[in-house]
């Protein structure tokens, strides 16, 4: 089956994917990659810079996705399949102005030539549309798509590396065949799609809720594109994208169906029966807290750990690890609030880490910069699980008295 298991487990390993899998083409043709010139700049250049722009640009392309398919059945792959293609080109149109005004900052940055600006557009552009390709697999969470592009991305860099177009374009192919083919037999609907104000906002909001944890390789490479390794970059927030991707598995999917179920119970149930109806939604809440507390003294163990290996090639892992953990942490209780509150302001607080790193920076540096970027987000994501602690304590006033007087 093409769209394959939905399993949190697999999904989750998946995301292990393009690690795993670019590693192993770098292994064979990084060399090539670093030697050989596409603009007059190595192609392993353009790969670092996009790699650290994909993350936001393909937020503001699939926020347009996610307004096109809220309300159909999560399980009618074929139903997504259609719409995802529907909305493809204003996918597009919402996400490349972001990709574009990114590639621009990071030229400038790396002090690239007008020649050489034109070739970053070029390969960012490919790459984004890939991004934009594969948003349907993250919607279904499907794992074999999502490993069958990334190991077309891997085959491409390895096979050819002089070729700059050719990696995200097999990936690129793989998501469109596959995604045309769940379609296939999907009869057309009329149905509107959701305007365009709607859908900008969807995407405006989604990057909002990325930038705590994705802003930090794209700020980190723009302060200091020429000594900035993109191994150690990596490691260093990698804990905190494991840490992500259980979270969002293992917590918040439960936690939003938990909630779609209480609402309906809620409105069915006698003042005596909801007493004990959000009794899931309280486990879901605990389970969450342990995730993330867990989650994050295990990351910061693991860059201290690397830092005592080789504390002069590693040492910015730990302020890398305690910014990018902080920012999980805010993505997972701003998620968690907006949940509840239905209000989506909460993701303004997304902008403040960000904001935090480019005022200390000039002044003291990356990594004094990367640690008040941990201590601004820490700050936010204390007050943000307070108030969760509150709104959490009695889901019946927050869900539904609290609307049905103000009705």
């Amino acid at each position: 089956m093409i769209v394959g298991s939905t399993s949190a487990i697999w999904f989750i390993l998946a995301q292990l994917a393009p690690m795993v899998l670019i590693s192993s083409a770098f292994l064979a043709s990084g060399d090539v990659l670093t030697e050989t010139l596409w603009g007059g700049v190595p192609i392993i250049t353009h790969l670092a810079i996009t790699s650290v722009i994909m993350p936001l640009a393909a937020q503001a392309s699939s926020g347009a996705v996610y307004s096109a398919i809220e309300g159909l059945p999560p399980r009618d792959f074929g139903a997504i399949a259609a719409r995802c293609i529907r909305v493809a080109p204003r996918s597009l149109a919402i996400g490349a102005p972001l990709a574009a005004v990114l590639a621009l900052i990071l030229a400038s940055a790396f002090g690239l030539t007008p020649e050489g600006t034109v070739a970053l557009l070029a390969y960012v552009g490919v790459n984004f549309v890939f991004a934009a390709a594969i948003s349907f697999a993250y919607v279904v969470r499907s794992t074999p798509i999502i490993v069958s592009s990334w190991a077309a991305f891997a085959l491409g860099l390895a096979i050819g590396p002089t070729l700059w177009w050719l990696a995200a374009t097999l990936a690129a192919v793989v998501c469109i065949f596959a995604l045309v083919i769940v379609a296939w037999r999907q009869p057309k609907e009329s149905d509107r799609l959701p305007s365009m104000f709607t859908a900008v906002k969807h995407s405006a909001r989604g990057v909002l809720d990325a930038l705590p944890l994705w802003s930090i390789p794209y700020l980190v490479l723009v302060s200091n594109p020429a000594e900035t390794s993109m191994g150690t970059l990596f490691l260093g927030i990698l804990p905190a994208l494991m840490l992500y991707q259980l979270y969002f598995s293992l917590v918040a999917s439960p936690m939003w169906t938990e909630l779609h179920l209480f609402r309906l119970e809620l409105e069915r149930a006698t003042l005596t029966d909801a007493v004990d109806i959000d009794l899931p939604l309280r486990r879901v809440a605990r389970f969450g807290r342990m995730v993330l507390l867990l989650g994050a003294i295990i990351g910061m163990s693991i860059a201290v750990i690397l830092a005592g290996l080789d504390f002069e090639t590693f040492s910015i892992a730990i302020p890398l690890a305690a910014a990018s953990i902080a920012g999980t942490i805010v993505i997972a209780e701003s998620t968690r609030m907006i949940a509840v509150t239905g209000s989506w302001a909460v993701s303004a607080v997304g902008v403040f880490g960000p904001l935090t790193f480019l005022i200390v920076w000039p002044i003291s540096g990356e990594h004094a910069a990367l640690w008040a970027f941990a201590l601004i987000s820490t700050v936010i994501g204390v007050a943000l699980a307070t108030t969760n602690a509150r709104l959490w304590r009695d889901l019946r006033y927050e869900l539904f008295w609290r609307k049905a007087a103000r009705a």
